[in-house]
């Protein structure tokens, strides 16, 4: 099922937040504690040691529609680099 789309122009939220940026040479990338939906415990970075890893994550629900576009460019680069994790995360608030 697809889930609605907003303009990302019309989002309150976003026109109040400076650009995020990317991070740089020697910058850590944050420690996130989560449960997947199946209930495993997951902390990253520190799961993804070893592997090369792509994190996808959405922070707003039209956001969820672009992620999933990468789904068929991610399997031909899973078929080239076969040790690849790719995780997709969707940020879900606690209230």
């Amino acid at each position: 099922m697809a889930l609605p789309t907003t303009d990302p122009g019309d989002d309150p939220v976003r026109k109040r937040r400076p650009p995020a940026r990317a991070f740089g040479a020697g910058e850590r990338f944050p420690t996130i504690n989560a449960v997947s939906l199946t209930g495993r415990r997951t902390e990253l970075p520190l799961d993804l040691a070893g592997n090369p890893a792509l994190l996808l994550i959405s922070f707003q629900r039209w956001q969820q529609e672009l992620v999933a576009g990468w789904a068929h460019p991610l399997a031909s680069l899973r078929r080239e680099i076969p040790r690849l994790v790719v995780y997709e995360i969707a940020t879900v608030s606690r209230r």
